[in-house]
């Protein structure tokens, strides 16, 4: 078993070192300088706290140490892109029942509607929807479904005044039984419109796998039975892959690319505007760095020291 956490609330180091000792294979972590808030807990402070006992990971602290120095350069740079309150620690949680993965997506969603300032109202509300809900788990999909409505009835004013349309597919059934009664009202408004299953959600579902072989193959002649289920999962993301590998993108080139961005991150921030590859000659910054920079830039992810924060 591999045991992922998030520090929001504090207790995740103190989570690893449990699983640990109960016989966890694995517990994730991050560098100190990218851990905590809604990350994992440090690295170094699980290394340093299992040195001698019988789940001594037997890493290299001083070696740690030194890639944590090299990303605390990181993360200087991208430092203005960070929204603080993911970084911090927030007990709260223990109240709210937000965990930290879905923290982040709902400051994500809120910033985008210039709407952190009612991330309070969020955080009361998230408890109400959840039990109105009938007390689904707050893992991926049911806690964005539990997540966006909470947003909605904030913004909106009027609770469920906007019901979504995966809350509405989670009160017929379509994400399965509830743990607990789902509230009579929301039940009444949402079933008015369609009725209920009354069935096991997958029996709704046709065969699809032979179908997805014969598009996959239309795509990629000799493709075989894992390709056909990657595009039967994620078929927006197989084809883009699979556009990308035509045009050349292969591993290599795309390793080749990352450690190019890694020596742009080194570099000096780019000029603004439009600009010239560079000559490779004399120490200057190679086609793979200048393309990793136009691409931060043109994706609005370059952020200097000099950019105004708000």
């Amino acid at each position: 078993m591999v045991v992922h956490t998030h520090s929001s609330s504090g207790m995740a180091t103190l989570s690893c070192l449990a699983a640990a000792d109960a016989g966890a294979a694995a517990v994730d972590s991050a560098l100190s300088p990218f851990a905590g808030g809604a990350s994992q807990p440090p690295t170094e402070t699980l290394v340093g706290a299992m040195r001698g006992t019988a789940v001594d990971p037997k890493l290299d602290l001083g070696a740690l140490a030194e890639l944590a120095g090299y990303f605390q350069g990181v993360l200087d740079r991208y430092r203005p892109m960070l929204n603080l309150r993911s970084l911090q620690t927030d007990p709260g949680i223990l109240l709210h029942q937000v965990p930290g993965g879905m923290l982040s997506n709902l400051l994500s969603q809120l910033q985008e509607q210039d709407a952190l300032t009612r991330l309070p109202e969020v955080l009361q509300e998230i408890p109400r929807v959840r039990a109105d809900l009938g007390y689904p788990p707050l893992v991926t999909p049911t806690s964005q479904i539990v997540g966006i409505q909470a947003v909605l009835n904030v913004l909106v004013g009027q609770r469920y005044g906007q019901i979504t349309r995966e809350v509405r597919d989670y009160v017929r059934g379509l994400y399965g039984t509830p743990p607990a009664r789902i509230d009579p009202e929301l039940a009444r408004r949402v079933l008015a419109e369609a009725p209920a299953i009354a069935l096991r959600p997958a029996a709704l579902l046709g065969p699809e796998f032979a179908k997805a072989v014969e598009e996959v193959r239309a795509l990629v002649p000799a493709a075989d039975d894992a390709e056909a289920l990657s595009y039967a999962m994620f078929p927006v993301v197989y084809r883009t892959y699979r556009h990308a590998r035509d045009r050349g993108l292969t591993p290599a080139v795309l390793n080749a690319a990352a450690l190019g961005i890694v020596a742009a991150l080194r570099g000096p921030a780019p000029a603004t505007g439009p600009s010239r590859p560079p000559a490779s000659a004399g120490g200057a910054v190679s086609p793979w760095a200048h393309e990793g920079r136009s691409r931060l830039m043109q994706g609005g992810r370059w952020i200097d020291a000099h950019r105004s924060r708000r």
